[in-house]
Order: structure tokens, then sequence, then C-alpha cells
């Protein structure tokens, strides 16, 4: 059967390799700007969260496609510049350097749909002053079908050499010749090559594009209505609700990163915004995963990134996180800034009292708020808990935790922290979106996740310090409704439990260990018995 198989793999591949010989096709080297493996071979020194690609790996690919946005790239390419711009000089210039072959990377595009390349029409792209003025190569037209235009191959060719001379210029001078306003597409049109899908303006080749107008459905006005509508749909959000993590401004001293669940992640938005998508993607619903990929390319376009002197513009980072945030809520999100304060080590060893103004906020927000307020959720679970030994793999810290730690189906996954901030946070998000709180609840979290933000549990506290966070935790559990009457000591109760648990696990272990040396024991003398048969 096999050697049957594998006759007939034999005759298949003559049958093939007998039959007329194929056109070699260009499909592909319009993707070879390798953009992820360039960038991770230069950014030492660079804010990387362990990337050293940026989080730039593979993601020209989808822009260079046929079907693609022209404009995508160039966007792409700020985005790059941006990041290039938190790296130590060195780096910083050699990753802009790399964005400058991106801006000039050919995009591929259908010949047997259309002769005319597909290039960005919208002026002010790219919007990063050092890749202004580069050229972006044509297709060579030296393969079939487009190979019969002898005029339109020499004029790629002039376009092409005159491309790898303003990029060879810019990356020595590192900023390109400017575009004076320009539309790519405008540009090229300048240097004698307008065959260009959606192309009305003046230049060489210019009557070739209007004949050929029939076989290219993009037009400058479609263009431009289009990326109207996903600027709008982006900011104001698409009306339903994706679930998605909540993207933050997470401070911490002069550290301004972008985080999520209270932690920083990154300087880089795009590292934070990826993670949010990518989640969304898994969930299978195409319509959130638009609404993420749209979402992102309009935040990243901003130009935004933290800062690690205490020297970013956090008016212009909130309103990042609020736009992304607001556009998978469906709804308007706003007050994502979340400020550690003091300590800062993660280990912690103070309470950390909040401001009265925070207190006051949560708890004039909270005044219509019950327990009853908690949607399909119980009170037990979505409390806010702290204690020594609320965790019981850490029963010397004081940590805090959810009321439904370990057990309950939503409230259960959260891990313990010694920062409160990380843990109310999650409950906000969980009575939003598995509990279906009603609005007036969530908005009181959030405003009740100000006093928590920012005060830590640890080691060796004194009976004061865990005093404070038990007030701080109480008022949190306040502020949506919670009263001490409403739960039971989940502290309390989790850790006796660890302790019964404890002992069981350490008597069946006793019990265990015998058994595992008698057989290991069995298991030697059998292999002995075969090596000396």
């Amino acid at each position: 059967m096999k050697f049957a198989t594998l006759s007939a793999v034999a005759l298949s591949v003559l049958q093939l390799t007998s039959a007329a010989p194929l056109e070699a096709r260009r499909f592909g080297q319009e993707q070879e700007v390798g953009l992820g493996g360039k960038i991770s071979a230069v950014s030492s020194g660079c804010p990387s969260n362990g990337d050293g690609s940026l989080g730039f790996s593979g993601s020209e690919i989808k822009f260079l496609l046929a079907a693609a946005d022209p404009c995508g790239k160039l966007t792409l390419a700020d985005q790059v510049v941006t990041t290039a711009k938190t790296c130590p000089t060195g780096p910083k210039e050699k990753i802009i350097a790399i964005a400058m072959e991106l801006v000039a990377a050919e995009k591929n595009f259908n010949p047997f749909v259309t002769l005319l390349d597909s290039v960005c029409l919208t002026p002010g792209l790219p919007a990063s002053v050092e890749l202004q003025g580069i050229l972006q190569k044509v297709d060579p037209r030296t393969t079939a079908p487009n190979n019969n235009d002898a005029a339109l191959q020499s004029r790629a060719a002039a376009l092409n050499a005159k491309a790898e001379s303003v990029l060879a210029a810019a990356q020595a001078s590192g900023k390109g010749p400017g575009s004076g306003g320009k539309s790519l597409a405008q540009l090229l049109a300048d240097n004698g090559f307008s065959d260009i899908q959606g192309f009305s303006g003046t230049g060489a080749g210019a009557a070739a594009t209007t004949a050929a107008a029939a076989v290219t459905t993009t037009t400058t006005t479609t263009a431009a209505a289009a990326a109207a509508a996903t600027t709008a749909a982006a900011a104001t959000g698409s009306g339903t609700n994706c679930n998605a993590q909540t993207v933050q401004v997470v401070v911490n001293g002069n550290e301004q990163r972008f985080g999520l669940d209270g932690a920083q992640v990154a300087l880089n938005p795009k590292v934070v915004l990826d993670r949010v998508c990518i989640a969304i993607s898994r969930t299978n619903n195409q319509a959130c995963t638009d609404t993420c990929n749209k979402a992102e390319t309009a935040a990243l376009a901003l130009g935004v990134v933290g800062n690690s002197q205490g020297k970013g513009d956090l008016v212009a980072m909130q309103k990042l996180a609020d736009d992304f945030n607001s556009a998978l809520a469906g709804t308007t999100v706003t007050g994502t800034v979340i400020d550690l304060k003091a300590g800062g080590s993660g280990t912690g060893n103070t309470a950390t009292t909040t401001t009265s103004a925070a207190a006051a906020s949560a708890a004039e927000t909270s005044a219509a708020v019950t327990a009853s307020s908690l949607g399909s959720c119980s009170a037990s679970a979505a409390q806010l808990v702290v204690k020594l030994g609320a965790d019981p793999a850490r029963p010397t810290e004081v940590r805090f935790i959810p009321g439904g730690f370990q057990k309950d189906p939503i409230f259960g996954g959260q891990g313990s922290a010694l920062n409160g901030g990380i843990v109310a946070n999650f409950i906000c998000d969980r009575l939003n979106d598995q509990c279906k709180a009603p609005a007036s609840t969530v908005t009181a979290c959030r405003a009740a996740q100000l006093i928590v933000n920012g005060n830590k549990g640890g080691s060796n506290l004194s009976d004061t310090q865990v005093a404070a966070l038990e007030k701080i935790a109480s008022d949190f559990n306040a502020a949506i409704g919670i009263g001490s009457s409403d739960v039971a000591d989940v502290a309390t109760t989790t850790t006796a439990a660890a302790d019964a648990t404890t002992t069981t696990a350490a008597a069946e272990a006793t019990t265990t260990s015998s058994v595992d040396i008698a057989a290991l024991i069995t298991l030697l003398q059998q292999a002995v018995s075969l090596l000396t048969a």
C-alpha cells in the first residue's frame, strides 16, 4: 500500500514537471522588507519589554498585500519612527532608516485586475518629517501579464532608480527631502510615473491612468470617505461592547507607561493594543476584531508614546487610551489614568492613604448603588478583600484578592496582588463585562478604584498599616454597594481552608513518598535484569 501511494505521488510529480513551464511570478518580492528582523538586529538599549522587534515582527505584510490600503504602510512607518524615538542615539537612527525602507517598499497589486500600481493618495502621509519625500518603488513590469508595454517599463525603471537614490540620500542624512504637502502618489507623478490606481493628478502617464480607470475600484473620493469613516468609528465606538481589557495609562513616579490591569506594560502603546486585539481575535467575533484593528490604527496614528523621565504628555496618553477603550466598549469611556504613587517596588511595606477628594468622589458617585446593583454576581464574590494570608500560597504577606478568589467562575481567575489597584480594576472589569451590572455600579466602581490605586500590602506590616488597608477595601466595597453584613469573612475562611488543605496534602505527600520510592526500586531492578539478560 505504501509503495502504491508513493508511486502515485511520483507519477503526479512527473506529470506536473512535464507540463508547460509556469511563468515565474514576482508575488512575494514586495514583502521582503523584513521589518521585525532588521529592528531586532539594532534595537539594543530600546525599551523592548523582551521583544527585540519592538512589536513590529511581521507587521508590514498585511499592508503590502494587493487588497490593503496603500496608506497603511505609511502609517506603520510613522509608528516605527515614533517607537524609534524612545531608543537611545544609535539604535534610534538605525530604526528610522528601516522605516524609510518600508516607505520605499513596493506594494503588491493584482496584475490580472489592473495595470496600475497601488500608491497612497492622501496628502500628509507619512506624517514623520524624517520620512517625507521618500518615493515608493513600483512594479518593474518585467513579467506577464503586464510586461508588454515598453514605455511603461521605461517609466517604472526610471522611477525605481530615482526611488533608490532618494532612499540612500535620506538614510545618509537621517531625513527625507520633504513632500511639500503632496501625496506620495503626486510625488511619483512629479517624477514621471503616474500609472497609479485612482490618481487624477498631472504627470507623465496620466493619460494611461485615465484610460485604465475602468479596471480599478479605488478612487480618491472613496479612499478619503473610508478613512473618515474609520476615524469616526474608532473615536466614537461601534455601539457594541466587545468586552475588551481596559487599556490604561499607569504612572509610577517618573515612569509613564501604557498598561493593563493596573500594571505598567510598555512605553509604546502598540505593545498593549496588540495584546488586546489578539485576545479579541481569539473570540472569533469578526466585527469586534475589525473594530479593534481600526481603533488601534487610529490610536497609533497619533504618535503618542510614554516617557520614563516624567516628561510624557499624560493628557494625550489618556485620550489615546480613552478613545481606544470607547471604540471597543461601544460607548464613551474616560478616566484611564492610574497613579501607583509612592513605593513602586512591588513588594510594599507601607499603606499609602488616598486623597479625601478621591474618597469623596467615590462616595458621591456610589450614593445610589446597593448590593442588589451587582448584576448577576454576588456580593461575597465581588468584594475586595485584604488580609494576612489571604492567598494561601503566600501566608506571610498581606495581599489583595477578590472575594471569589480561586473558586468563583467569574472572580476566581484573578491572582492575589500586593497592589490593590490591580484587583480593584479586575473587579470593575468583571462587573461590567461578565456580571452585566448597571452603568451606575460600574461608574461607582471606577471612582472607588481611585481610593485603592497605589495602596500596597506586603510583609511585616504593623497592625495600624493592616487596619488602614482594610479600611480602604471596606470603602471600595461600600462604594459599589457591598456592606459588611452582605458578605462572609472570605479571607478567614480561605485561610482556614488552606490550613486544612495543607495538612491533608502533607499527609498525602508522606504516603506518596514511600510508594514512589518502592516503585522506583522495582523499575531499577527490571532495568538491570534486561541489561544482563
